[in-house]
Formats: structure tokens, C-alpha cells, sequence
């Protein structure tokens, strides 16, 4: 079983570390990867995510805050994409909520149109099979224009 965490996704996007937690053996493999290095994140960020996971309960603090917020933005995203026509489903997790949209709109037709009234939408194709897929990232800081976000996609 491999287990992998991220500061980045958790405490701030600046922080750019991650972890991976699992068997010694497994451990050695990775670390004899030649590839690993050039992945190695700089010494003080090692130790400013060292400190923040020593301090159990502020780690656990910040982790609250940000699911907090994220759950309120995801809630908040999915109730402006009611009446759009398009249907979706709110992730268990995660910072992205995936929108299924209308037989005849095409994700990158979407996109396109999006693009063209300044909001950025990711078509499926790039992550998704279906082609009537589109993602919406859920913010946890969402700027003036979130609220209009979803409908000035159509």
C-alpha cells in the first residue's frame, strides 16, 4: 500500500513538497531512482513542512480550516451551476467538481466560449473520457467574479 500527501493541496500552493508513506522496501526503490532527485524539493521547504507535520494539532487546525472553506466553495460553485441545464456530481473530495453536460455541448466547445469571456474551463478530453465533460475547480479563495463564473460559461 502506498500512501501519498502533499503540502501544496493542503496548507498553501506555495509549498511545493510531498510524501510518500509506505513499506521500507518500496522506500529504498524510490530513493534509488536516479529521477528522484531532480523531484527533491529545496532544504527550507523540507523543513517548513517537517515543522508543520510535528505540530499535530496545527497541522490538524489548518486541515480543518481548508476543508471547511473548500466544502463551503464546492456547495456554494454547484448551487450557481443549478438551472444551467447541465448536471454533476459533488465529489467526496478533492478540488474539483466535474460538470456533465448537455448531449449536444461539446466540452471544448465550452471552453471556447468560456475563453473568449475570460474564464478558464478545462474540456474533458484532457482528463476525462467523455467528451461532454468540463471541469470547474473548486477555489477555497474565490475572487469578485466567482459568483458569475459558472452562467458567464454558457
Amino acid at each position: 500500500m502506498i500512501q501519498i500527501g502533499s503540502a501544496a493541496k493542503t496548507v498553501w500552493s506555495g509549498l511545493r513538497i510531498g510524501w510518500i508513506r509506505t513499506t521500507a522496501d518500496l522506500v529504498g526503490s524510490l530513493c534509488a531512482n536516479p529521477l528522484q532527485a531532480l523531484l527533491s524539493p529545496p532544504p527550507l521547504e523540507q523543513l517548513i513542512a517537517c515543522q508543520l507535520l510535528a505540530d499535530d494539532s496545527g497541522f490538524a487546525d489548518v486541515l480543518a480550516d481548508r476543508r471547511a472553506r473548500l466544502r463551503a466553495q464546492r456547495d456554494h460553485l454547484a448551487h450557481r451551476l443549478d438551472g444551467t441545464g447541465w448536471t454533476y456530481e459533488l465529489p467526496h473530495g478533492g478540488l474539483t467538481l466535474w460538470l456533465h453536460l448537455r448531449t449536444a455541448t461539446r466540452a471544448a466547445d465550452l471552453a471556447t466560449r468560456a475563453a473568449a469571456r475570460g474564464l478558464v474551463v478545462i474540456p474533458g478530453p484532457h482528463f476525462a473520457v467523455r467528451r461532454t465533460d468540463a471541469k470547474f475547480t473548486v477555489s477555497s479563495q474565490p475572487g469578485p467574479d466567482y459568483n458569475r463564473c459558472p452562467r458567464r460559461a454558457v
